[in-house]
Order: structure tokens, then sequence, then C-alpha cells
């Protein structure tokens, strides 16, 4: 199952954090209506849930919650991790991606999966080693990931200018 780290994706995102600045429940419409195209999804938002969220197949949880009694998201994603809930989740969140490592868990940039784009085609940004939490991170992972994504490709020689 895929878990989103839903309050770290809406700002890591550049059209749903303009979208957050105006209207906090519209984007997180926006964001479940994103997380609809995948099957096993499950979005958790820090706090008390601000409204009702009618979803077809996403799993929504509010840290702050009858079943969740936690402030923060982080806590549930830990513990879906834990217990064997989520295999790969979505956040930008330092310390949480540490964590996830840690527990054998898979971590993506929110932009990777927003984009659409198969996380099989981005196989050094799914993994996430401590090493790599020491680097900046850029847009798409660490200086570190893109420089091991890119380190076999095939070089063009054949550049005349």
């Amino acid at each position: 199952m895929i878990v989103l780290d839903g309050h770290s994706i809406l700002h890591a995102i550049p059209e749903l954090m303009t979208i957050l600045k105006r209207d906090p429940i519209t984007a997180m419409q926006r964001l479940l209506g994103r997380a609809m195209r995948e099957s096993k999804i499950t979005v958790v938002f820090d706090g008390k849930q601000p409204a009702p969220f009618p979803t077809s197949h996403v799993k929504v949880i509010f840290a702050d919650s009858m079943d969740h009694k936690y402030e923060r998201a982080d806590m549930v994603i830990r513990e879906l991790v834990i217990n064997k809930k989520a295999s790969l989740v979505v956040t930008r969140d330092e310390a949480l991606r540490s964590t996830i490592t840690q527990l054998g868990g898979k971590v993506v940039d929110p932009e990777v999966w927003y984009s659409g784009k198969s996380q099989e085609n981005f196989p050094k940004l799914t993994k996430h080693n401590n090493s790599n939490l020491q680097n900046k991170r850029g847009p798409g992972g660490t200086h570190t990931e893109w420089i091991d994504l890119f380190r076999n490709r095939p070089r063009d020689d054949t550049d005349d200018s």
C-alpha cells in the first residue's frame, strides 16, 4: 500500500500550495483527486478532520481521530510501516524519510509521485539511505541520488561544438 503524507505533499507541490493558501479544503480535495488514480492508497493528514471527504477507494486518516490519537501524521505513518501496512511512503519530511528507511520502507518524493511518473522509472529515488540524508535535497532528490541515477548513463562524445 502507498501512504501519502498529506500536508507534506500539499506544501511540496506548487500548484497545491497556491490553492492551500486560499482554500485548504479545496487543496486537500485536489490531492485526494490525484490519489484516486492509484490503487491501495492511504492519505494521512495532521490534526483533526476539517470537513467530510467522501472517497471511493482512497482511505483518508487524520492523525487526531477516534482511531489515532496523535497530533501529527508522522506517527500514524510510522505505525503503518511498523505494522507492514505501508510499503511506500510519499513525503518530503526528512525526519520521516529517515525513520521509514530505518524501518525497511521505501520513500518517494512528492514531485515524482504527483507527476504520475511510475516509481519504477526512478529506482534510485525510491530508496533512501542515511548517508544520502546528509546531502542537500533538490526538487527530485539529493545530489548523490542524481549522480547515482546518471552514473552509468552512456555519454555522447560526438558533440563537435
